[in-house]
C-alpha cells in the first residue's frame, strides 16, 4: 500500500467535481488510474477501481486536478481507512496541486514556523440539535506582546488576510496533529478577522478528546489560543526603539493550525524568532552602508552562527516532542 507520487499538472479551480462518476467512467487500465488517484493499494488488482483511494482527476492522461476533488480529498483524509503511514504521502500529493493553483505555498527546508499564544475568552456553545461550537481568538492586533526574550512584538490588522482565504488549516489541541478539532477545507473551522484579531469558530467532533476540552474549559484549566504560522521576509518591519528590539509582523505568510492550549508557546520557537531579527538587523545595517567597521561585519558572522545553532536545537526539539 503506498501514497502515489506528487505530479505537476494542469489544475481547475472552478469545476464542481462528482468522485463516484469520475470513477464509474474509468477505464479499467492502471496507468489511467494511478494518475486520477492519490493512493493505491499495491497488494491489489493494479487494473481494478477498487484498488485505488481519493480521485481528483477526470479519467483521461492530462487532465487537469480538480481542486475541488482536492479538497474534498484532505478533508477525508484523516478518517480514511488506510495505513497511518501513508497518510504524510497522500497529504504531500494533494497539497502540491494546491501549491500549483496558487491556493498556498510549498513549505521551505528552513521556513521558521513560530508559535504564539494568546489568552482569549474561549467559549462553548452547547445545542441540544447542533455539534458544540467553540468560539475564541487565536490572535489579537494592535497589542505588544509581553518581553519575548529580547524582542517584542504587534500583529497589525490584515496580516491573516490573504492566507486566510484558501488556506487549509486545522484546529488542534496544542498544535498535536493527532488531537484535530475542525478543518477549513471540511467547513468545520471558520476563520476571520476583525477588528480585535483573528477570531476561530470551532465545531467540535464528538470525541472523547474534544468532549474533555469542553469540561476543562467550564472548569477555568483552559483559556489559551495559540496559532503556528510562517512569516516571510517582506511579512514584517523591525526596528530598535529604545534600546528595545521591535517587530510588526504586517503579513502572514502562512497559517498552519490554531490551537487550543493548556501551556504558551514553546520557548525554542521564540529564542530562534529573537535570533532572527538580531540576525537581520545586523545584516540590514552592513547592506545599507551603516556599518562602520569590520566589527560589524564580523557581528554579522556571529549573528548568523548563532541563528544555526538555535535552528538545530529547534529542530532537534521538534523531533523529541
Amino acid at each position: 500500500m503506498a501514497a502515489i507520487k506528487p505530479h505537476t499538472t494542469d489544475v481547475d479551480t472552478k469545476s464542481d467535481w462528482d468522485g463516484p462518476q469520475a470513477v464509474a467512467d474509468a477505464p479499467n487500465d492502471e496507468k489511467v488510474l494511478r494518475y486520477m488517484h492519490a493512493w493505491v493499494d499495491d497488494e491489489g488488482d493494479p487494473d481494478a477501481k477498487s484498488s485505488y483511494k481519493f480521485p481528483h482527476h477526470r479519467p483521461e492522461i492530462g487532465a487537469p486536478a480538480v481542486i475541488a476533488a482536492v479538497n474534498n480529498a484532505l478533508a477525508r483524509l484523516s478518517q480514511a481507512d488506510i495505513p497511518e503511514a501513508d497518510r504524510s504521502g497522500v497529504e504531500r500529493h494533494l497539497r502540491k496541486h494546491r501549491e500549483d493553483a496558487g491556493l498556498e505555498k510549498s513549505a521551505m527546508p528552513n521556513e521558521l514556523i513560530e508559535l504564539r499564544t494568546v489568552k482569549s475568552e474561549l467559549r462553548a456553545e452547547v445545542s441540544e440539535s447542533e455539534p458544540v461550537t467553540l468560539t475564541g481568538y487565536a490572535a489579537v492586533f494592535n497589542r505588544w506582546s509581553e518581553d519575548l526574550g529580547g524582542f517584542r512584538e504587534m500583529i497589525l490588522p490584515g496580516a491573516f488576510s490573504e492566507t486566510i482565504k484558501n488556506a487549509d488549516v486545522r484546529a488542534l489541541i496544542n498544535h498535536d496533529p493527532n488531537l484535530v478539532l475542525g478543518r477549513t477545507v471540511s467547513g468545520t473551522l471558520k476563520l476571520e478577522e476583525d477588528e480585535i484579531g483573528l477570531r476561530a469558530e470551532i465545531k467540535l467532533p464528538n470525541t472523547q478528546y474534544a468532549n474533555d476540552l469542553v469540561l476543562m474549559m467550564k472548569r477555568g484549566d483552559i483559556n489559551q489560543m495559540s496559532f503556528g504560522f510562517s512569516v516571510s521576509e517582506s511579512g514584517d518591519r523591525w526596528y530598535e526603539e529604545d534600546g528595545e528590539l521591535r517587530r510588526e509582523i504586517v503579513n502572514v505568510g502562512r497559517l498552519y493550525d490554531v490551537s487550543v492550549v493548556t501551556f504558551p508557546a514553546y520557548p525554542q520557537t521564540i529564542a530562534l524568532a529573537r535570533d532572527v531579527m538580531k540576525y537581520r538587523l545586523v545584516r540590514s545595517n552592513v547592506q545599507e552602508g551603516k556599518a562602520r567597521s569590520d566589527d560589524d561585519r564580523q557581528a554579522l558572522t556571529q549573528e548568523r552562527e548563532k541563528l544555526d545553532v538555535e535552528k538545530r536545537k529547534l529542530k532537534l526539539f521538534m523531533l523529541r516532542r
